[in-house]
């Protein structure tokens, strides 16, 4: 079956897209102590856990919970209006994911919550601080008991809702969210188990540009971290793109279509085969253990337009390796 993804015969990345993927990498990073601020100053809010485990400095920065299935944990987050003005935040807790291109990112308040996400109950959904005001809110997480091991990601939302006003009367009203996160990782007794899995290579690309969606899954129980390269052969077996690949946190039961834009030369039409390969390491603290993966796919890129449409499945081989 043939395939076809837009493309551009100078295969350059904008500036702008490098900068929106540096953004989105920073946002992702967002395990630590953040802050929102209101548009044009005003109240800025900061969440930190109230209690931390010495031995383990991460949780001075976000919540980690080693327990077992059925047990009711209680705990306080530290809510600071760091800002110039009073204002009021309300706070709620959301599910974590892996975002497009790796990395941690949260879901929203109107997402359902299946995970970390449903086991947290705060004490107060609602807070009005002055400046350099702070209040410690406690929660607890109830863990259910037929739940998988392994490890789980949440977070604690603090969110400041501003109405930006219209330029003319009968303008468009745009809602500002300006949001701060803490994360809450709870670990879960049991055998872990380290798999990630590349179930296929799809084309895409907008604005002209080439781009590969390598689709991986977090299959195991664990985070993993990965780095690796996309090699690109025509049919004479002549190497046409070689690329190396850096993975941030991948969390598990997780599944993205991670995008490589193809650089230089697009591809023309004609029949390529594709070889990525992979090392990734399971994250468990500041310790990791290393795992690595090779396959490789065929594919045909023609002239008619057909985008989104899949090439052959590349798949890995199950169990530890």
């Amino acid at each position: 079956m043939r395939h076809s993804f837009p493309f551009s015969r100078l295969g350059l990345l904008p500036q702008l897209v490098v900068g929106m993927f540096i953004i989105a990498v920073l946002l992702a990073e967002a395990f630590g102590c953040s802050v929102a601020y209101a548009a044009g100053g005003g109240p800025s809010f900061a969440l930190q856990p109230v209690l931390y485990d010495p031995s383990n400095p991460v949780t001075k920065s976000y919540f980690v919970f080693d327990t077992r299935p059925g047990t009711i944990l209680h705990n306080r987050v530290r809510v600071t209006n760091n800002g110039t003005m009073a204002g009021t935040v309300s706070l709620y807790p959301v599910d974590a994911t892996t975002g497009q291109t790796s990395g941690t990112v949260y879901l929203s308040n109107n997402d359902a919550r299946q995970d970390v996400g449903a086991w947290l109950t705060l004490g107060t959904q609602h807070l009005t601080l002055a400046p350099r005001q702070s209040q410690i809110v406690p929660f607890q997480a109830v863990i259910p008991k037929p739940v998988r091991s392994g490890q789980h990601v949440g977070g604690i939302v603090a969110e400041i809702p501003t109405l930006k006003s219209p330029a003319k009367k009968g303008a468009l009203q745009i809602y500002v969210r300006n949001l701060t996160i803490v994360a809450v990782q709870v670990n879960l007794p049991g055998i872990p188990i380290e798999q990630l899995v590349v179930t296929g290579i799809q084309p895409g690309g907008a604005n002209n540009y080439q781009t590969l969606l390598l689709g991986l899954s977090n299959t195991g129980t664990m985070m993993l971290k990965a780095h690796g390269s996309l090699q690109v052969f025509d049919n004479q077996e002549r190497l046409l793109q070689s690329q190396r690949l850096n993975l941030d946190t991948f969390l598990p039961q997780t599944a993205i279509n991670y995008p490589v834009y193809i650089k230089n030369q697009a591809l023309g039409v004609g029949d390529y085969r594709a070889t990525l390969t992979m090392t990734y390491v399971m994250v468990i603290y500041c310790t990791t253990q290393r795992r690595s993966l090779s396959r490789s796919s065929s594919f045909h890129k023609s002239s008619n337009p057909a985008p989104r449409s899949s090439f052959p499945l590349v798949r890995c081989l199950s169990g530890r390796w």
